[in-house]
This record gives C-alpha cells, sequence and structure tokens, in this order.
C-alpha cells in the first residue's frame, strides 16, 4: 500500500490499490481465486501502460516503476498468499508476530544499543528461551 500511495494519480495505479485492499477480505477459497483473477485480469487490461518507458539522455527506465513493483511483488507472493484459506493452523496476518514476539524485541534490542552483534545475539536468544520457559510452566 505504501508503494500505492492514498490517492494515486492513475487509473491503472487506483484500480491496483482497490485490489491490494481487498486482499484482507479473502477467507475462502472461492474468493482467493477471485481476488487471483482480478489481479490477472488488471495486469491484462495494463500491460501496456506498465511497459511504457521514460528516456533520459543516456538512458531509459520503467515510467511506472511503483506499480510494476507492486505487480511483481504480488505475482510472487501470490503461491503463498493464500495457505490459512487450505490450512485453517495458519493465521491469515502475520500481526500476532510482528506485534507480540517481535515488538518486544526490537524494543530489548533498542534500549541496549550498545552492545556488539554476538551480545545482541545472545540477548535475543535469552529473551526466547525465558519466554519458551514461562510458556511451558503455565501449561
Amino acid at each position: 500500500m505504501v508503494w500505492l500511495t492514498q490517492n494515486p494519480q492513475t487509473a491503472a495505479g487506483r484500480e491496483l490499490r482497490a485490489i491490494v485492499s481487498a486482499l484482507l477480505l479473502v477467507c475462502t477459497a472461492a474468493q482467493r481465486d477471485a481476488w487471483l483473477k482480478s489481479l490477472r485480469s488488471w495486469e491484462t487490461r495494463h500491460s501496456d501502460f506498465l511497459k511504457e518507458r521514460t528516456h533520459g539522455e543516456s538512458r531509459w527506465w520503467y515510467t511506472h516503476r511503483r506499480l510494476r513493483a507492486v505487480r511483481s511483488l504480488l505475482k510472487n507472493a501470490a503461491p503463498d498468499l493464500f495457505r490459512y484459506v487450505d490450512n485453517p493452523a495458519v493465521p491469515r496476518t502475520s500481526n500476532h508476530v510482528e506485534g507480540g514476539l517481535n515488538s518486544r524485541i526490537k524494543e530489548l534490542l533498542r534500549s541496549h544499543r550498545g552492545l556488539s552483534k554476538n551480545q545482541r545475539l545472545a540477548l535475543v536468544c535469552w529473551y526466547l528461551d525465558s519466554r519458551r520457559k514461562s510458556t511451558r510452566n503455565v501449561r
């Protein structure tokens, strides 16, 4: 979403933003298939637009680099995006990991900024081990 901006200036950008926004609503296999179809349809409709080039004095570059980047990201991620649809044990988002576990590790490393790389690694290992032990005692 960051690469698409809040208010895309092009029709292709607005359409792709809507497709990416709909990604969070996918819960079933039918919705997954419809989402993938909409992505393929978008890519087909805007293929010429995505191939547009800007020419400088000695080189050229793709005019719509960010849209191309988002398209590539989605195409490469597509095989793994919907694992949760077929396997209910897989969480839909990584929010639990990012907010629960990683945020505490980042906080620890921020508060101990002067540590060497080996010391930071030891700190993270200690934290994960103590967390594992405390959850084992609760059960």
